[in-house]
């Protein structure tokens, strides 16, 4: 078993960049990430992003799909497959790097005033390779969860002799983000593969409270920083083979049991009291930490797929029972079991023409989601 230098430097390469990069990053602009851990990212690359997050029947050796490990497999693809058609005599990669931008529009309304924000940069970066005709790998960055909201409410209040004003502020940032190590093991149709996954990162958040008179202030203001860090594994399986040497299908199956990852959190409340523009008090009064675990719930899917020379048609189903998480030792009401659904497409003019526009996939999906978060029953 040999493995070219050039690729572990890349490897190391692309894994120092992204990490000093991808930190910086705030991936999503919306205020139900202050629950849970934050808006949930796909584990989507490439191809099943463009087929909204389809991925568990996928498999090509052109892509790298961590949604299915087992699909790293395809990295050296089986011969005489599909022998009858173009897929049988394409030529593949020994080597791949994939690089994701984003950019990310969210729109939100509160007391009827809509505001939009946006987000982008750099999203992820993989890579994958073939060790052996049975072994095949990938590594890859990518978040895993984000914060990034701001919210402010101000109502004035008339009691007695005096006008007061209170004014509330929310805000939050930073999330989780993903280093994965993924292997793939080939028997003839048959596919296993897991990955293993660094979870890490930071969650900030603050809430600001702000009541004043006509010659008084008081400000409460809490802050509650959260470090992340732990290993979780998931697994992938995947049998693929052919119908009339024309058509290639895929069955895929994916699962991950409870993780416990590591959680240290520190809460800090202050007060500060002003009179005539004066502080005559500017005190914490409470300081308190706390040092546990946050559970990643067990989730499980199934998806297929089936391509053609021009055609390609795959569909998914994945649940996550969020409702029995812990964080910190406590459950949270807000969160439900999530499930999702997606039906995808994508069209091959001719992948072994000369003209590029040939080459260009068009792709299409939907896709429909219980999201694991649930405010008053909405």
């Amino acid at each position: 078993m040999k493995i070219k230098t050039a690729k572990i430097v890349a490897v190391a390469f692309f894994i120092i960049a992204s990490v000093t990069t991808s930190l910086a990053q705030t991936g999503t602009s919306s205020a139900y990430s202050r629950f849970g851990i934050g808006d949930l990212e796909q584990s989507a690359l490439g191809q099943s992003l463009g087929l909204a997050g389809t991925g568990i029947g996928l498999r090509t050796p052109y892509e790298i799909n961590p949604i299915n490990p087992a699909s790293y497999s395809a990295f050296y693809p089986a011969k005489n497959l599909a022998q009858g058609s173009t897929l049988g005599q394409l030529k593949y990669p020994n080597f791949m790097f994939q690089v994701g931008i984003r950019m990310k529009r969210t729109s939100s309304v509160l007391n009827e005033q809509s505001t939009q924000n946006y987000n982008y940069g750099l999203r992820s970066m993989a890579t994958g390779f073939h060790i052996n005709k049975y072994w095949s790998a990938s590594v890859g960055l990518m978040p895993y969860s984000s914060i990034g909201y701001s919210t402010s409410l101000e109502e004035d209040l008339f009691s007695g002799a005096y006008d007061i004003n209170i004014k509330t502020e929310n805000n939050g940032s930073g999330g989780l983000n993903r280093i994965y190590f993924g292997n793939a093991f080939k028997y003839k149709q048959f596919a296993l593969g897991f990955n293993a996954n660094y979870i890490f990162g930071n969650q900030t958040i603050v809430a600001i409270t702000t009541t004043s008179g006509s010659n008084y202030k008081s400000t409460i203001a809490s802050k509650k920083n959260t470090d992340i860090r732990g290993l979780i594994f998931d697994f992938g399986a995947q049998f693929t083979d052919t119908i009339a040497h024309k058509f290639v299908y895929t069955i895929g199956g994916i699962y991950n049991a409870n993780s416990n990852i590591n959680a240290f959190s520190l809460n800090t409340v202050q007060q500060l009291y002003t009179i005539n523009g004066q502080d005559l008090s500017n005190e914490i009064i409470r300081d308190t930490t706390a040092n546990g675990s946050i559970t990643i719930p067990q989730m499980y899917g199934a998806g297929f797929s089936i391509k053609n020379d021009k055609w390609l048609i795959a569909a998914d189903y994945k649940t996550q029972a969020w409702s029995s998480a812990l964080f910190l030792g406590k459950t949270k009401p807000e969160l439900t079991n999530s499930t999702a659904y997606s039906l995808s497409t994508e069209f091959t003019p001719d992948i072994t023409s000369d003209f590029f526009f040939k080459q260009i996939s068009y792709r299409l999906g939907v896709r429909y989601s219980d999201y694991y978060i649930k405010i008053n029953d909405a």
